[in-house]
């Protein structure tokens, strides 16, 4: 009853808190792909979607249902945290009492979401890979195989809500190799040492594609420290474990493998048909693997980089030695206070040295007492799970992680003794982000202080800030008087303008650096499709180039009436094309 209790407390919250406020850059880009999904477009065949795609056609669902409103989306995410939330406490129950579980639960999911509520796919990528960790759980201790297969099908959905959610398969690929213990067969041996070491290539690869040097500190090298641990634990059972023999390794891999084949073939033949998988497959690897050289986020500052490699030798010192459980509770609740710093570089230093803190909370298990197979995993999928940080070394990336981390470090502590300390932890990280939230303390990612807030008078935007209100709603008063029902085009990296003016766009595009040359043949494209206005992005752009200058000179010439408004350039003409 009482888990109940807690479990309906958080739920409440959440509904409450992460419904205010948005981030127009990415709520407008949701909204606009799922009207162009509502409008019988398909992702990646009909426009370039940043994402697979499957985000597009539930919230286009959901807008098809309820109405066009990006409150909507919000409360389909915290649905989901609380499908989450049920995988998440059947995880934890491994190691906690149930109302311990439901408390590092509730505190984990609700502190994560509302450090970025906007319902991204990232969010769903997190839900299906702790699914697919439940999975791997289960069958490590009952050895079926349908558990391995719907470990597949989770991750097979989140690949297509986010290709990143194909990062968690280095856990399955590792849970595989974990099964062969050593003392076996050579032919086995090298087999065991395939599984759990192929993840490091992909991983080292990826770290290196950005930023290399932090890429690498940051995300390469605890995963490879986890990979080394999931290799020692196999060493325990060198005469207690039957190995499994080639049949069964062959059906558990076939099983996962079917697992994500499944939803992934669903929807194509239901999405874009036989002659569409080009596109989406295109969409889903060269669109992601173009973000990578693009991005224009920076990582955290020198300083930052500086401390937390400090901090990550300090702790690996102390590993290396018998620790106490004294120790052990400092290091854990100075960890869990340091969310509380309002800074976002400090903030975003933490998150990446989150890997850090899971794989040396790994090693202390293993040198203090057995680490299970329960840990490993855990742990595993926790630094698998934080590769989506890159390239986006951004605060909100603490969010996205967070579920998984939390966690895997409840998890960890629980295996040395440190199950109470780690429910006080938890709660202490989830306290920290919540209060500032509910109380104005503070501002953390799309969220701002509680009297800020009013009803919207733009339509589509529920609960906005006054500052957000004013800032928009005169785009949407100029664009609405000037295109007289006609499309118009806005950008670079503008797909708010399109969602909150309710405008068609003439392109393919939703962020321009997806296409290698976004605006050649743009202004015939412009003037054949009878655009009355178009907006000009005047500030900085997100990750796209600018338009060139000569594209601009013709845009200014031909739309020869203007207005700044609100830092943008909203141009028209009363030039009426004939063949309009």
């Amino acid at each position: 009853m009482v888990a109940i209790l807690i479990a309906a407390s958080a739920v409440s919250i959440a509904l409450t808190l992460s419904i205010r406020g948005w981030w127009p850059y990415d709520d407008g880009m949701i909204g606009h792909t799922a009207e162009r999904v509502l409008a019988g477009q398909t992702s990646h065949v009909d426009f370039d979607d940043p994402y697979s795609g499957l985000q597009a056609v539930l919230h286009a669902a959901v807008f098809r249902r309820f109405g066009v409103d990006l409150a909507h989306l919000r409360y389909l995410l915290v649905a989901g945290f609380c499908v989450w939330g049920v995988a998440a406490w059947a995880i934890l129950r491994r190691r906690f009492q149930p109302i311990s579980a439901s408390i590092i639960a509730a505190f984990t999911g609700v502190g994560s979401l509302l450090t970025y509520p906007s319902p991204m796919p990232s969010w769903y990528a997190t839900f299906t890979c702790t699914f697919a960790l439940w999975m791997v759980i289960r069958w490590t201790e009952a050895q079926r195989y349908h558990h391995l297969f719907l470990a597949g099908v989770a991750l097979g959905t989140g690949i297509l809500f986010k290709t990143t959610a194909i990062y968690g398969l280095g856990a399955l690929v590792v849970a595989l190799g974990m099964q062969i213990p050593r003392g076996t067969s050579v032919a086995m041996a090298v087999t065991r040492r395939v599984l759990i070491f192929s993840p490091a290539l992909p991983v080292v690869w990826l770290s290196l594609q950005n930023a290399p040097g932090r890429s690498a500190a940051y995300f390469a090298l605890p995963v490879i420290m986890l990979l080394v641990l999931a290799n020692r634990t196999t060493q325990e059972r060198e005469r207690v474990v039957t190995p499994p023999s080639p049949r069964v390794l062959l059906g558990s891999s076939m099983s996962t493998l079917l697992g994500i084949s499944l939803p992934i073939l669903f929807y194509i033949v239901f999405q874009s048909g036989v002659t569409g998988a080009a596109a989406l497959f295109d969409g889903w690897f060269t669109g992601p693997a173009s973000r990578l050289s693009l991005v224009t986020y920076d990582p955290p500052s020198f300083w930052v980089t500086v401390l937390v490699l400090i901090n990550g030798v300090i702790l690996l010192t102390i590993a290396t030695r018998r620790p106490t459980k004294y120790t052990a509770a400092v290091l854990i609740t100075v960890m869990a206070s340091l969310f509380v710093v309002n800074h976002d570089s400090l903030n975003t230093g933490i998150f990446l040295g989150a890997g850090y803190a899971v794989s040396v909370l790994a090693l202390w298990c293993l040198r203090t007492r057995s680490l299970s197979d329960l840990g490993v995993l855990a742990a595993l999928m926790a630094g698998f799970v934080a590769l989506v940080g890159i390239p986006f070394y951004a605060a909100a990336y603490v969010g996205y992680a967070g579920p998984v981390i939390g966690i895997a470090a409840a998890l960890l502590a629980a295996e040395i003794g440190l199950a109470r300390l780690a429910t006080v932890a938890s709660m202490l990280v989830g306290l920290a982000t919540v209060s500032p939230v509910a109380f104005g303390v503070q501002s953390h990612g799309a969220m701002a202080p509680t009297e800020d807030f009013v009803q919207s008078s733009i339509p589509r935007v529920s609960l906005v800030t006054q500052e957000s209100l004013s800032y928009y709603a005169d785009v949407v008063a100029v664009v609405g008087q000037h295109r007289r029902g006609l499309p118009i085009w806005a950008g670079p990296d503008l797909p708010h303008i399109y969602f909150l003016t309710q405008s068609p766009s003439v392109t393919r595009h939703i962020y321009e650096f997806s296409d290698p040359d976004p605006y050649g043949g743009l202004f015939v494209q412009i003037v054949e499709h009878c655009v009355m206005v178009v907006v000009l992005n005047s500030g900085q752009t997100q990750v796209s180039p600018a338009p060139r200058s000569e594209l601009l000179g013709l845009l200014r010439t031909h739309y020869d009436e203007f207005e700044i408004v609100a830092g943008h350039e909203i141009r028209w003409t009363n030039r009426v094309h004939l063949d309009c």
